[in-house]
């Protein structure tokens, strides 16, 4: 089974949110912004990921610098409120992973000793 993760970034806190291929959400949780937390979470289903799609917030750079490190496939979703109705409307439309990705980071370009 594939499984797709999201994280909702915002300033203190995320929400981290997987699904399945049929959109049915199996876990979510609100972490703090840690990447040893978060990256303890993703680890529990690290076999059946097929990638993480962070909101490119003015923030994300730690984030996906910490992902990409641990090894994860990292996408970008535009912050347009998608990843909103992603984590909070029960019964929502998901709309499919790769309508939300705008653009994967190049790890030879981000990296963590860059910012």
């Amino acid at each position: 089974m594939k499984l797709y993760s999201g994280i909702d970034l915002h300033s203190t806190n995320s929400y981290l949110a997987i699904m399945d291929e049929g959109g049915k959400r199996i876990f979510k949780e609100k972490l703090p912004n840690d990447i040893a937390t978060i990256t303890e979470r993703l680890s529990l289903y690290s076999g059946t990921l097929e990638g993480v799609v962070v909101e490119s917030t003015y923030n994300w750079y730690w984030l996906v610098d910490g992902l990409m490190a641990e090894g994860y496939t990292v996408h970008l979703a535009k912050p347009n409120g998608e990843m909103y109705a992603w984590f909070t409307c029960h019964g929502a439309k998901i709309p499919p992973y790769l309508n939300l990705l705008t653009w994967k980071p190049d790890p030879a370009v981000f990296s963590n000793n860059i910012f």
